[in-house]
């Protein structure tokens, strides 16, 4: 996140809670994806496309799964 976050955040809101988002790479899900991590929790994020060249979800520090759950691929 470019920008200081306009909120004040408890580094251990979230802590010892795992967390899954889907779509975490963009707009709203990456927003959640900051936020949660910002707040200690374990975050895993997934998306059905690649992230884009030279994108870190965003502090690099959790998981990222490429892959869609839809049947037949």
């Amino acid at each position: 996140m470019a920008a200081k976050y306009p909120f004040s955040v408890d580094g251990n809101e979230f802590q010892g809670k795992r967390v899954l988002v889907t779509g975490g790479t963009k707009g709203m899900g990456e927003a959640i994806v900051r936020r949660l991590t910002m707040g200690g929790g374990s975050v895993t994020t997934t998306a059905r496309s690649p992230l884009p060249k030279g994108q870190q979800p965003a502090d690099g520090t959790f998981p990222f799964l490429n892959g869609s759950l839809r049947r037949g691929n």
